[in-house]
């Protein structure tokens, strides 16, 4: 009687080991081809603005004089000195600071979005830097702003690859018209 018992359990024994190791595999196999794609795909490139102005151009937007960038330059670093912290860019990317300046606050308050779209039509939004941290990387010789005029600094992290930059500014309004520049990427 347990010899008969013996070969009853044995062929069940040997399925229940073949799926207690199969089992995990073929779930693993499952989920990897559900969740990953292999097409890798790339975002859909921005539109580059059909009108802009060049950088360190004086132009007048919606809600009055602005100047975007430098003349002629522009500035790129691989690091960033912040209060306690050295932010260094990863691989491939680097910082661009763009200096704004307007003959008030009162424009740079109402700017509602910045953003940069480089030249093979990726975008990158700005990034929360304190503008005083920053101010020190640019040549207060070059920046050429009339008398009275406010300067700030954006920050954004870019691809050090592409040969040139879009900086956007939006309003709340959703007016884009005529409000952007070219800054050339570095040399």
């Amino acid at each position: 009687m347990s010899m008969e018992n013996n070969q009853i359990k044995h062929p069940l024994m040997k399925k229940w080991w073949v799926f207690l190791i199969l089992g995990p595999g073929i779930f693993f196999v499952i989920y990897f081809f559900m969740f990953n794609s292999f097409d890798k795909e790339k975002p859909d490139p921005l539109r580059l603005p059909a009108r802009y102005s060049l950088s360190g151009d004086i132009v007048n937007t919606a809600g009055g004089q602005l100047k975007v960038g430098l003349v002629g330059e522009n500035v790129f670093s691989k690091t960033i000195e912040l209060k306690n912290n050295l932010v260094v860019a990863e691989t491939g990317r680097q910082f661009m600071i763009v200096p704004v300046s307007a003959p008030g606050s009162g424009i740079l308050a109402a700017a509602h979005k910045w953003s940069v779209v480089d030249s093979n039509g990726l975008g990158y939004d700005i990034l929360s830097v304190d503008p005083d941290r920053v101010a020190g990387m640019v040549d207060k010789d070059k920046l050429k702003s009339p008398p009275g005029w406010v300067t700030t600094y954006l920050v954004f992290k870019v691809r050090e690859s592409s040969e040139g930059y879009y900086v956007i500014m939006e309003f709340s309004n959703g007016d884009v018209s005529s409000n952007a520049w070219y800054l050339p990427g570095p040399s």
